[in-house]
């Protein structure tokens, strides 16, 4: 519980000035565009007839032609195009880096020269800059708090539950535990190694150490969406094979999602033939009715909005180059299959990557060393006679 920590002043501030991006607000950049599209695989005369139209439409624009009338008439951008080729704010990291090499090298109101990127030939025009800044410290005193408070909550629950596992060892009754410690103790239902333990506020960690138990044991502290649980094994249902009219609705759900599963995989195979085969993306996907999506950057251990987690794609993923049409690709428990095609490779940042580089190995370090002291407790209690005084640990 977090209600009766108290954070100091000096902790707030000292977290602030050691994490100062964390709270610093990068500059922005609103641009409209003028698109004419052109294929990445277009030939040079087709090239040159699209830069020839980019500059005659920004000479037109240079003689004082409106922006917003021929965004509207010519930009092949056509969801920009409705608000006079208006693409809003956005910070650096968020478009293709020759749109944006220009747009923050440009001042207020300055027209571009055609900027060609993957897409084609753009003229650009920057309608307003907001220039980076730093949140005060009054500005995230509150936020720095609560998150000090969280974690401070979170090492006094595992500070906790190492206690009471440390107590198990001699009497394992979590019910006295928790009335000692004016805790709950909850019973879940019977679940198997495959259900999702997450829509139940578990982890698979939860089920792991679950599964390893033997009958009347108590767990090592396990990390839950709370906080952290010990798991004392109740009862153990045998597997069984239930009657088809136990399961019937189950089947035959089962059967619809394959079927379903092997008309998807059927089209994305037919769409990726038509890629490789040199049909641009929009076409294919205009084709067989399949929406297209532009992710942002992603890392091997990223996730990408509404797909979630790529890891298990990522060797697949980061074997491509630019332009090369991914496998068809399937999640688990996830109905629908995906077809990717690589836009751009960013270089690694250096900076990010040391700094995620020594996090990891100080959580690991930590792991480890909190593991090995609560084995070697273990043992100690094995060898000892302990008797627990109640009254000095409440």
């Amino acid at each position: 519980q977090e209600a009766g920590i108290n954070i100091g002043e000096e902790e707030i501030e000292d977290y602030y000035y050691d994490n100062e991006d964390e709270f610093a607000i990068a500059k922005e950049v609103r641009a409209s565009h003028i698109l004419i599209k052109l294929p990445q695989n277009a030939t040079p005369e087709a090239d040159q007839e699209a830069r020839k139209k980019a500059e005659d439409i920004r000479r037109k624009l240079e003689d004082g032609a409106d922006f917003i009338q021929l965004a509207t008439q010519f930009s092949d951008d056509k969801a920009s195009a409705v608000k006079g080729g208006d693409l809003g704010y956005f910070a650096s990291g968020k478009l293709v880096p020759p749109f944006e090499e220009a747009a923050f090298s440009m001042e207020k109101g300055q027209l571009s020269q055609p900027v060609k990127t993957r897409y084609g030939y753009h003229i650009i025009k920057v309608t307003d800059i907001k220039h980076s800044e730093e949140k005060s410290l009054a500005e995230v005193h509150s936020q720095i708090e609560a998150k000090l408070k969280h974690e401070r909550s979170l090492e006094k629950a595992r500070e906790l539950a190492d206690t009471i596992y440390s107590q198990t060892l001699v009497d394992n009754d979590l019910q006295k535990l928790a009335q000692t410690y004016s805790l709950e103790v909850k019973q879940t239902d019977f679940f198997s190694r495959a259900e999702d333990m997450s829509k139940g506020g578990k982890t698979y960690q939860f089920s792991i150490a679950a599964f390893e138990l033997d009958a009347e044991a108590v767990s090592s502290p396990v990390s839950i969406a709370e906080g952290y649980a010990l798991l004392k094994l109740l009862e153990v249902k045998p597997s069984y094979i239930p009657a088809l009219e136990e399961v019937r609705e189950a089947v035959e759900q089962a059967l619809i999602e394959q079927k379903s599963q092997r008309l998807a995989l059927n089209k994305a195979g037919a769409a990726r033939e038509k890629l490789q085969a040199g049909v641009l993306l929009e076409e294919v996907a205009k084709t067989y009715e399949l929406p297209v999506m532009e992710s942002d950057a992603f890392t091997r251990q990223g996730s990408i909005k509404g797909i979630g987690p790529i890891k298990d794609w990522a060797p697949k993923l980061f074997a491509l180059k630019p332009g090369q049409v991914s496998p068809v690709l399937e999640r688990e428990n996830d109905n629908r299959c995906y077809l990717m095609v690589i836009n751009e490779a960013l270089p690694t940042d250096e900076d990010k990557f040391q700094q995620a580089r020594k996090g990891s190995f100080l959580k690991l370090q930590r792991q480890k060393a909190g593991a090995i002291l609560r084995d070697r407790l273990a043992q100690l209690r094995t060898q000892a006679d302990i008797e627990i005084n109640q009254d000095l640990i409440r």
